[in-house]
Protein backbone atom coordinates (compact mmCIF):
# COMPACT_ATOMS: atom_id res chain seq x y z
CA UNK A 1 0.00 0.00 0.00
CA UNK A 2 1.37 3.58 -1.05
CA UNK A 3 2.78 5.70 1.85
CA UNK A 4 0.28 8.40 1.12
CA UNK A 5 -2.76 5.93 1.85
CA UNK A 6 -1.48 4.28 5.00
CA UNK A 7 -1.03 7.66 6.27
CA UNK A 8 -4.49 9.19 5.23
CA UNK A 9 -6.02 5.78 6.61
CA UNK A 10 -4.60 6.01 10.33
CA UNK A 11 -8.01 6.69 12.78
CA UNK A 12 -5.66 6.60 16.06
CA UNK A 13 -5.29 9.70 17.61
CA UNK A 14 -2.24 8.90 19.50
CA UNK A 15 -0.92 7.46 16.87
CA UNK A 16 -1.40 10.11 14.95
CA UNK A 17 0.07 12.84 17.71
CA UNK A 18 3.20 10.72 18.09
CA UNK A 19 4.28 10.14 14.23
CA UNK A 20 4.03 13.81 13.76
CA UNK A 21 6.15 14.54 16.54
CA UNK A 22 8.47 12.57 15.52
CA UNK A 23 8.29 14.48 12.27
CA UNK A 24 8.40 17.51 13.49
CA UNK A 25 11.06 16.83 15.79
CA UNK A 26 13.53 15.35 13.23
CA UNK A 27 12.16 18.37 11.05
CA UNK A 28 13.09 20.94 13.34
CA UNK A 29 15.34 19.46 16.27
CA UNK A 30 14.94 21.02 19.41
CA UNK A 31 13.60 24.15 17.75
CA UNK A 32 10.24 21.84 18.15
CA UNK A 33 8.28 21.31 21.76
CA UNK A 34 5.87 18.66 22.41
CA UNK A 35 3.38 18.29 25.21
CA UNK A 36 3.17 14.59 26.06
CA UNK A 37 0.30 15.24 29.49
CA UNK A 38 -2.81 14.27 28.62
CA UNK A 39 -4.02 17.48 29.50
CA UNK A 40 -2.25 19.78 26.91
CA UNK A 41 -4.23 22.78 27.75
CA UNK A 42 -4.50 23.62 23.76
CA UNK A 43 -0.66 23.05 22.91
CA UNK A 44 0.00 20.06 21.10
CA UNK A 45 3.41 21.09 19.79
CA UNK A 46 5.18 24.65 19.72
CA UNK A 47 8.00 25.87 16.68
CA UNK A 48 9.80 28.13 18.79
CA UNK A 49 11.28 30.10 15.81
CA UNK A 50 7.90 30.28 13.78
CA UNK A 51 5.95 31.52 16.94
CA UNK A 52 3.59 28.50 15.43
CA UNK A 53 1.01 26.69 17.60
CA UNK A 54 0.31 22.85 16.21
CA UNK A 55 -2.89 21.41 16.67
CA UNK A 56 -2.92 17.57 15.68
CA UNK A 57 -6.52 16.10 15.08
CA UNK A 58 -7.18 12.74 13.57
CA UNK A 59 -10.87 11.05 13.94
CA UNK A 60 -11.47 7.89 15.59
CA UNK A 61 -13.93 6.95 14.11
CA UNK A 62 -14.74 8.98 11.08
CA UNK A 63 -18.48 10.68 10.44
CA UNK A 64 -20.54 10.12 8.03
CA UNK A 65 -20.21 12.14 4.75
CA UNK A 66 -22.86 14.97 5.52
CA UNK A 67 -21.80 15.35 9.36
CA UNK A 68 -17.89 15.23 8.68
CA UNK A 69 -17.54 19.22 7.71
CA UNK A 70 -19.43 19.46 10.72
CA UNK A 71 -17.14 18.12 13.16
CA UNK A 72 -14.32 19.20 11.19
CA UNK A 73 -15.18 23.19 11.72
CA UNK A 74 -16.28 21.83 15.15
CA UNK A 75 -12.61 20.79 15.85
CA UNK A 76 -11.19 23.98 14.34
CA UNK A 77 -13.17 26.49 16.65
CA UNK A 78 -12.40 24.05 19.85
CA UNK A 79 -8.59 23.82 19.26
CA UNK A 80 -8.77 28.23 17.96
CA UNK A 81 -10.29 29.08 21.57
CA UNK A 82 -8.45 26.73 23.53
CA UNK A 83 -4.92 28.07 21.90
CA UNK A 84 -6.26 32.20 22.50
CA UNK A 85 -5.71 30.63 26.28
CA UNK A 86 -1.98 29.40 25.27
CA UNK A 87 -1.28 33.04 23.86
CA UNK A 88 -1.22 34.30 27.29
CA UNK A 89 1.33 31.98 28.35
CA UNK A 90 3.74 32.34 25.27
CA UNK A 91 3.92 34.29 21.83
CA UNK A 92 1.71 32.89 19.34
CA UNK A 93 1.18 34.27 15.55
CA UNK A 94 0.76 31.31 13.70
CA UNK A 95 -1.71 28.54 14.11
CA UNK A 96 -1.39 24.81 11.82
CA UNK A 97 -4.24 22.64 11.60
CA UNK A 98 -2.42 19.02 11.34
CA UNK A 99 -4.71 15.97 10.10
CA UNK A 100 -4.41 12.65 8.18
CA UNK A 101 -7.13 14.38 6.14
CA UNK A 102 -6.79 16.70 3.74
CA UNK A 103 -9.72 19.93 4.20
CA UNK A 104 -11.75 21.13 1.65
CA UNK A 105 -11.31 24.77 -0.02
CA UNK A 106 -14.48 25.56 2.04
CA UNK A 107 -13.17 24.54 5.31
CA UNK A 108 -8.98 25.81 4.78
CA UNK A 109 -11.03 29.23 4.34
CA UNK A 110 -13.16 28.65 7.26
CA UNK A 111 -10.26 27.78 9.22
CA UNK A 112 -8.21 30.72 8.37
CA UNK A 113 -10.82 33.53 8.60
CA UNK A 114 -11.85 32.20 12.43
CA UNK A 115 -7.86 32.02 13.15
CA UNK A 116 -7.61 35.70 11.73
CA UNK A 117 -10.61 36.57 14.13
CA UNK A 118 -8.42 35.81 17.50
CA UNK A 119 -4.90 37.32 15.80
CA UNK A 120 -3.56 34.13 14.29
CA UNK A 121 -2.12 33.33 11.05
CA UNK A 122 -4.04 29.85 9.92
CA UNK A 123 -2.95 27.25 8.03
CA UNK A 124 -3.17 23.75 7.49
CA UNK A 125 -1.08 19.91 7.00
CA UNK A 126 -2.50 16.87 6.04
CA UNK A 127 -1.31 13.25 5.41
CA UNK A 128 0.89 14.87 1.81
CA UNK A 129 2.81 17.06 3.91
CA UNK A 130 3.85 14.36 6.72
CA UNK A 131 4.67 11.95 3.70
CA UNK A 132 7.17 14.75 2.43
CA UNK A 133 8.57 15.19 6.42
CA UNK A 134 8.97 10.99 6.40
CA UNK A 135 11.06 10.52 2.95
CA UNK A 136 13.19 12.96 3.87
CA UNK A 137 13.28 10.96 7.39
CA UNK A 138 13.10 7.52 6.39
CA UNK A 139 14.58 6.63 9.93
CA UNK A 140 11.67 7.61 11.32
CA UNK A 141 9.47 4.89 9.58
CA UNK A 142 10.94 2.07 11.22
CA UNK A 143 9.85 3.70 14.46
CA UNK A 144 6.04 2.65 13.64
CA UNK A 145 5.87 -0.53 13.17
CA UNK A 146 1.99 0.05 11.18
CA UNK A 147 3.84 1.95 8.38
CA UNK A 148 6.26 0.18 5.46
CA UNK A 149 8.28 1.67 2.78
CA UNK A 150 9.63 -1.18 -0.01
CA UNK A 151 13.08 -1.29 -0.65
CA UNK A 152 13.42 -4.81 -2.45
CA UNK A 153 16.09 -3.25 -5.32
CA UNK A 154 18.38 -2.39 -2.31
CA UNK A 155 18.05 -5.79 -0.73
CA UNK A 156 18.11 -7.80 -3.86
CA UNK A 157 21.45 -5.64 -5.22
CA UNK A 158 23.58 -6.17 -1.95
CA UNK A 159 22.52 -9.78 -2.44
CA UNK A 160 23.87 -9.35 -6.22
CA UNK A 161 26.93 -7.45 -5.20
CA UNK A 162 28.30 -10.87 -3.56
CA UNK A 163 27.88 -13.24 -6.38
CA UNK A 164 30.58 -14.31 -8.47
CA UNK A 165 31.37 -12.30 -11.59
CA UNK A 166 28.14 -13.82 -13.34
CA UNK A 167 28.82 -11.58 -16.38
CA UNK A 168 31.94 -13.99 -16.87
CA UNK A 169 30.55 -17.31 -16.36
CA UNK A 170 33.43 -19.43 -17.47
CA UNK A 171 34.61 -18.87 -14.06
CA UNK A 172 31.56 -20.84 -12.71
CA UNK A 173 30.81 -24.51 -12.94
CA UNK A 174 30.64 -25.41 -16.45
CA UNK A 175 27.48 -26.22 -18.27
CA UNK A 176 28.05 -30.09 -18.86
CA UNK A 177 28.25 -30.56 -15.18
CA UNK A 178 25.10 -29.19 -14.46
CA UNK A 179 23.10 -32.21 -15.60
CA UNK A 180 21.02 -32.51 -12.59
CA UNK A 181 20.41 -28.84 -12.07
CA UNK A 182 16.83 -28.09 -11.76
CA UNK A 183 14.84 -25.55 -13.12
CA UNK A 184 11.80 -23.98 -12.88
CA UNK A 185 11.47 -22.49 -16.34
CA UNK A 186 8.08 -23.71 -18.42
CA UNK A 187 10.27 -24.34 -21.49
CA UNK A 188 11.49 -27.88 -19.04
CA UNK A 189 9.86 -30.97 -17.99
CA UNK A 190 12.47 -30.82 -14.89
CA UNK A 191 13.88 -33.94 -13.93
CA UNK A 192 16.04 -34.85 -10.42
CA UNK A 193 18.30 -37.32 -10.72
CA UNK A 194 20.33 -39.61 -7.87
CA UNK A 195 23.78 -38.66 -8.90
CA UNK A 196 24.60 -37.74 -5.36
CA UNK A 197 23.14 -40.91 -4.12
CA UNK A 198 24.04 -44.70 -4.01
CA UNK A 199 23.83 -46.99 -7.18
CA UNK A 200 21.32 -48.69 -4.49
CA UNK A 201 19.09 -45.83 -4.21
CA UNK A 202 18.88 -44.93 -7.74
CA UNK A 203 18.01 -48.52 -8.74
CA UNK A 204 15.81 -48.91 -6.78
CA UNK A 205 13.71 -45.59 -6.88
CA UNK A 206 10.04 -46.51 -8.92
CA UNK A 207 8.97 -43.40 -7.36
CA UNK A 208 11.68 -40.92 -8.46
CA UNK A 209 10.80 -42.93 -11.95
CA UNK A 210 7.18 -42.34 -11.52
CA UNK A 211 7.91 -38.73 -10.79
CA UNK A 212 9.80 -37.98 -14.03
CA UNK A 213 7.24 -39.57 -16.05
CA UNK A 214 4.10 -37.81 -14.38
CA UNK A 215 5.79 -34.57 -14.79
CA UNK A 216 6.82 -34.66 -17.99
CA UNK A 217 3.70 -35.64 -19.35
CA UNK A 218 0.47 -33.63 -20.10
CA UNK A 219 -0.82 -30.63 -17.25
CA UNK A 220 -4.03 -32.41 -16.96
CA UNK A 221 -5.92 -32.61 -13.65
CA UNK A 222 -4.88 -36.49 -13.84
CA UNK A 223 -1.73 -35.81 -14.07
CA UNK A 224 -1.79 -33.46 -11.27
CA UNK A 225 -3.74 -35.71 -9.06
CA UNK A 226 -1.30 -38.37 -9.05
CA UNK A 227 1.89 -36.13 -8.56
CA UNK A 228 0.11 -35.26 -4.81
CA UNK A 229 -0.95 -38.20 -4.41
CA UNK A 230 2.68 -39.52 -4.99
CA UNK A 231 4.47 -36.40 -3.23
CA UNK A 232 2.05 -38.08 0.06
CA UNK A 233 2.86 -41.57 -0.37
CA UNK A 234 6.70 -41.39 -1.46
CA UNK A 235 9.47 -42.13 0.94
CA UNK A 236 12.34 -41.41 -1.37
CA UNK A 237 13.31 -38.05 -0.75
CA UNK A 238 13.95 -36.95 -4.15
CA UNK A 239 10.91 -38.41 -5.55
CA UNK A 240 9.41 -36.02 -3.56
CA UNK A 241 11.03 -33.34 -4.31
CA UNK A 242 10.02 -34.30 -8.03
CA UNK A 243 6.69 -34.16 -7.25
CA UNK A 244 6.86 -30.91 -5.65
CA UNK A 245 8.38 -29.18 -8.12
CA UNK A 246 6.27 -30.89 -11.15
CA UNK A 247 3.31 -29.03 -8.66
CA UNK A 248 5.07 -26.17 -8.64
CA UNK A 249 5.71 -25.46 -12.52
CA UNK A 250 1.50 -26.88 -12.68
CA UNK A 251 0.19 -23.99 -11.02
CA UNK A 252 -2.37 -22.62 -12.22
CA UNK A 253 -3.37 -19.11 -10.54
CA UNK A 254 -6.93 -19.60 -11.70
CA UNK A 255 -8.22 -22.34 -9.92
CA UNK A 256 -5.01 -22.58 -7.06
CA UNK A 257 -4.40 -20.63 -4.09
CA UNK A 258 -0.53 -19.54 -3.74
CA UNK A 259 -1.27 -20.44 0.27
CA UNK A 260 -1.17 -24.33 -1.06
CA UNK A 261 1.73 -23.73 -2.98
CA UNK A 262 3.39 -22.24 -0.35
CA UNK A 263 3.49 -25.43 1.73
CA UNK A 264 4.69 -27.72 -1.05
CA UNK A 265 7.60 -24.72 -1.50
CA UNK A 266 8.15 -25.47 2.62
CA UNK A 267 8.48 -29.11 2.30
CA UNK A 268 10.73 -29.07 -0.82
CA UNK A 269 13.05 -26.60 1.13
CA UNK A 270 13.14 -29.13 3.92
CA UNK A 271 13.93 -32.16 1.83
CA UNK A 272 16.48 -30.14 -0.35
CA UNK A 273 18.44 -29.26 3.10
CA UNK A 274 18.38 -32.88 4.43
CA UNK A 275 19.80 -34.04 0.67
CA UNK A 276 21.89 -31.40 1.11
CA UNK A 277 20.90 -29.71 -2.33
CA UNK A 278 21.81 -26.38 -2.61
CA UNK A 279 20.85 -26.06 -6.01
CA UNK A 280 17.41 -27.18 -5.38
CA UNK A 281 16.89 -25.38 -2.02
CA UNK A 282 17.67 -22.34 -4.14
CA UNK A 283 14.88 -23.42 -6.58
CA UNK A 284 12.32 -24.23 -3.76
CA UNK A 285 13.66 -20.98 -2.15
CA UNK A 286 12.69 -18.63 -5.17
CA UNK A 287 9.87 -20.21 -5.88
CA UNK A 288 7.72 -19.72 -2.31
CA UNK A 289 9.37 -16.24 -2.57
CA UNK A 290 7.46 -15.48 -5.80
CA UNK A 291 4.03 -17.38 -4.00
CA UNK A 292 4.61 -14.98 -1.22
CA UNK A 293 5.26 -11.99 -3.65
CA UNK A 294 1.44 -13.30 -4.96
CA UNK A 295 0.01 -13.11 -1.61
CA UNK A 296 1.51 -9.62 -1.19
CA UNK A 297 -0.40 -8.28 -4.12
CA UNK A 298 -3.32 -9.64 -3.28
CA UNK A 299 -3.83 -8.78 0.15
CA UNK A 300 -2.30 -5.41 -1.07
CA UNK A 301 -5.40 -4.88 -3.37
CA UNK A 302 -7.91 -5.27 -0.90
CA UNK A 303 -6.68 -3.03 1.42
CA UNK A 304 -6.03 -0.10 -0.19
CA UNK A 305 -9.44 -0.94 -2.43
CA UNK A 306 -10.98 -0.78 0.70
CA UNK A 307 -9.40 2.14 1.93
CA UNK A 308 -10.18 3.79 -1.02
CA UNK A 309 -13.56 3.28 -1.59
CA UNK A 310 -14.27 4.57 2.45
CA UNK A 311 -12.09 7.63 1.69
CA UNK A 312 -14.65 8.32 -1.31
CA UNK A 313 -17.95 7.94 0.83
CA UNK A 314 -16.72 9.38 3.77
CA UNK A 315 -17.09 6.23 5.49
CA UNK A 316 -14.75 3.41 6.39
CA UNK A 317 -15.37 -0.01 4.97
CA UNK A 318 -12.27 -1.34 7.44
CA UNK A 319 -11.51 -0.47 11.08
CA UNK A 320 -8.75 -0.06 12.39
CA UNK A 321 -7.91 -3.20 13.92
CA UNK A 322 -8.42 -4.92 10.88
CA UNK A 323 -6.30 -2.13 9.03
CA UNK A 324 -3.75 -2.56 11.52
CA UNK A 325 -3.87 -6.32 11.41
CA UNK A 326 -3.81 -5.81 7.63
CA UNK A 327 -0.76 -3.66 7.48
CA UNK A 328 1.23 -6.21 10.17
CA UNK A 329 0.48 -9.25 7.48
CA UNK A 330 1.77 -6.83 4.35
CA UNK A 331 4.74 -6.04 6.18
CA UNK A 332 5.58 -9.51 7.27
CA UNK A 333 4.55 -11.02 3.74
CA UNK A 334 7.14 -7.92 2.35
CA UNK A 335 9.74 -9.58 4.77
CA UNK A 336 9.35 -13.09 3.89
CA UNK A 337 9.68 -13.24 0.24
CA UNK A 338 12.56 -10.35 0.27
CA UNK A 339 14.58 -12.82 2.79
CA UNK A 340 13.19 -15.77 0.98
CA UNK A 341 14.70 -14.05 -2.44
CA UNK A 342 17.92 -12.84 -0.45
CA UNK A 343 18.60 -16.46 0.70
CA UNK A 344 18.01 -18.03 -2.75
CA UNK A 345 20.12 -16.26 -4.55
CA UNK A 346 23.25 -16.92 -1.61
CA UNK A 347 22.26 -20.19 -2.11
CA UNK A 348 22.73 -20.53 -5.74
CA UNK A 349 25.59 -18.66 -5.72
CA UNK A 350 27.24 -21.24 -2.97
CA UNK A 351 25.98 -24.45 -5.38
CA UNK A 352 28.84 -22.61 -8.21
CA UNK A 353 26.02 -23.41 -11.00
CA UNK A 354 25.28 -20.61 -13.17
CA UNK A 355 22.42 -22.05 -14.53
CA UNK A 356 21.11 -22.18 -11.11
CA UNK A 357 21.94 -18.26 -10.70
CA UNK A 358 19.94 -17.16 -13.89
CA UNK A 359 16.62 -19.30 -13.09
CA UNK A 360 16.53 -17.46 -9.72
CA UNK A 361 17.51 -14.32 -11.24
CA UNK A 362 14.77 -15.38 -13.61
CA UNK A 363 12.48 -16.03 -10.75
CA UNK A 364 12.82 -12.86 -9.28
CA UNK A 365 12.51 -10.73 -12.29
CA UNK A 366 9.58 -12.00 -13.25
CA UNK A 367 8.00 -11.56 -9.64
CA UNK A 368 8.94 -7.90 -9.69
CA UNK A 369 7.10 -7.35 -13.15
CA UNK A 370 3.76 -8.84 -11.64
CA UNK A 371 4.29 -6.27 -8.24
CA UNK A 372 5.07 -3.75 -10.91
CA UNK A 373 1.63 -4.24 -12.79
CA UNK A 374 -0.28 -4.00 -9.26
CA UNK A 375 1.10 -0.94 -8.38
CA UNK A 376 0.71 0.69 -11.68
CA UNK A 377 -2.52 -0.57 -11.70
CA UNK A 378 -3.69 1.33 -8.49
CA UNK A 379 -1.73 4.54 -8.85
CA UNK A 380 0.94 3.72 -6.78
CA UNK A 381 3.96 4.75 -9.94
CA UNK A 382 6.80 5.30 -7.63
CA UNK A 383 6.98 1.75 -6.24
CA UNK A 384 5.78 0.18 -9.68
CA UNK A 385 8.63 2.19 -11.37
CA UNK A 386 10.83 0.59 -8.69
CA UNK A 387 9.54 -2.46 -9.53
CA UNK A 388 9.62 -2.38 -13.28
CA UNK A 389 13.21 -1.45 -12.99
CA UNK A 390 14.03 -4.32 -10.80
CA UNK A 391 12.26 -6.56 -13.21
CA UNK A 392 14.35 -5.41 -15.92
CA UNK A 393 17.62 -4.90 -14.94
CA UNK A 394 17.12 -8.28 -12.85
CA UNK A 395 16.14 -10.30 -16.09
CA UNK A 396 18.90 -8.74 -17.76
CA UNK A 397 21.27 -10.49 -16.11
CA UNK A 398 19.87 -13.66 -16.21
CA UNK A 399 19.43 -13.34 -19.74
CA UNK A 400 23.24 -12.34 -19.82
CA UNK A 401 24.20 -15.30 -17.77
CA UNK A 402 22.77 -17.57 -19.98
CA UNK A 403 24.05 -16.27 -23.03
CA UNK A 404 27.86 -16.68 -21.86
CA UNK A 405 26.74 -20.50 -20.71
CA UNK A 406 25.71 -20.78 -24.59
CA UNK A 407 21.99 -21.87 -23.47
CA UNK A 408 20.13 -20.48 -26.42
CA UNK A 409 16.84 -21.70 -25.86
CA UNK A 410 17.48 -20.42 -22.60
CA UNK A 411 18.23 -17.28 -23.49
CA UNK A 412 14.92 -17.03 -25.65
CA UNK A 413 12.58 -18.03 -22.71
CA UNK A 414 13.92 -14.97 -20.99
CA UNK A 415 13.29 -12.73 -23.95
CA UNK A 416 10.01 -13.85 -23.91
CA UNK A 417 9.24 -12.81 -20.33
CA UNK A 418 11.08 -9.75 -21.12
CA UNK A 419 8.78 -9.04 -23.61
CA UNK A 420 5.53 -9.71 -21.88
CA UNK A 421 6.24 -7.56 -19.19
CA UNK A 422 7.24 -4.73 -21.38
CA UNK A 423 3.61 -4.99 -22.87
CA UNK A 424 2.14 -4.54 -19.56
CA UNK A 425 4.63 -1.34 -19.20
CA UNK A 426 3.29 0.01 -22.04
CA UNK A 427 6.36 -0.93 -24.58
CA UNK A 428 4.25 -2.75 -27.43
CA UNK A 429 6.65 -1.76 -30.07
CA UNK A 430 9.87 -3.03 -28.42
CA UNK A 431 7.91 -6.20 -27.53
CA UNK A 432 7.43 -6.86 -30.29
CA UNK A 433 10.84 -6.72 -31.63
CA UNK A 434 12.08 -9.60 -28.87
CA UNK A 435 8.65 -12.07 -29.74
CA UNK A 436 9.90 -11.89 -33.15
CA UNK A 437 13.35 -13.15 -31.96
CA UNK A 438 12.08 -15.51 -30.13
CA UNK A 439 9.65 -16.99 -32.81
CA UNK A 440 12.87 -17.13 -34.92
CA UNK A 441 15.14 -19.31 -32.04
CA UNK A 442 11.89 -21.36 -31.19
CA UNK A 443 11.74 -22.33 -34.66
CA UNK A 444 15.33 -22.72 -35.16
CA UNK A 445 15.74 -25.03 -32.32
CA UNK A 446 12.75 -26.86 -32.96
CA UNK A 447 11.15 -26.30 -29.26
CA UNK A 448 7.11 -26.02 -30.27
CA UNK A 449 6.31 -24.99 -26.42
CA UNK A 450 7.83 -22.04 -26.85
CA UNK A 451 7.01 -21.51 -30.58
CA UNK A 452 3.40 -21.54 -29.56
CA UNK A 453 3.45 -19.49 -27.12
CA UNK A 454 5.60 -16.72 -28.32
CA UNK A 455 2.97 -16.69 -30.98
CA UNK A 456 0.23 -16.05 -28.96
CA UNK A 457 1.79 -13.26 -27.35
CA UNK A 458 2.37 -11.60 -30.13
CA UNK A 459 -1.11 -11.38 -31.47
CA UNK A 460 -1.75 -10.18 -27.79
CA UNK A 461 0.78 -7.11 -28.18
CA UNK A 462 -0.66 -6.61 -31.72
CA UNK A 463 -4.16 -6.63 -30.98
CA UNK A 464 -4.14 -5.53 -27.32
CA UNK A 465 -6.67 -8.74 -26.48
CA UNK A 466 -6.96 -10.06 -23.12
CA UNK A 467 -8.06 -13.58 -22.66
CA UNK A 468 -11.23 -14.64 -20.83
CA UNK A 469 -9.91 -16.08 -17.60
CA UNK A 470 -13.34 -16.71 -16.46
CA UNK A 471 -14.24 -19.34 -18.88
CA UNK A 472 -11.31 -20.64 -19.35
CA UNK A 473 -9.10 -18.95 -21.79
CA UNK A 474 -5.60 -19.42 -21.29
Amino acid sequence: MKLIDQLSSIQSPREWEELCDACFLAEFGLNYQTVKSKKDNGMDGYIISEKRLIAKHCFEEKPSIHDKDKEIKKKIIQDLDKAIKVKLRREVSRWTFVTPYELTEGQLKFLEDEARKRGFIGSSLCAKSIEVILLHHKEIISKFPNLEVVDIKKDIGEVLNRLPKITKIGELTPKEQEADALSLQDKQNTSITHEKTSEKERESSEDLKKAQKLSSGERDKGNKVALRALLYSSTDKLAQMQCAMGLIQWYDVLSERPEEMIGICDRGVQLSKEANRLDLEAIFLVSRADFLSMQFCELDMNVTAQIKMGNAVGMPLINEADRKKALQQLDALDKAFKLDFSNALEKARQSGQAHIIATVLMKIGSAAGNRSIHLAAYGIQDRADLEKRICLDTLATAKNIYANIGDEIAVAYVLHTIANNLRFFGENEEAKILIDQVIETSQKLGDSYLNEGAKILKERIITGRIPDYVHGER
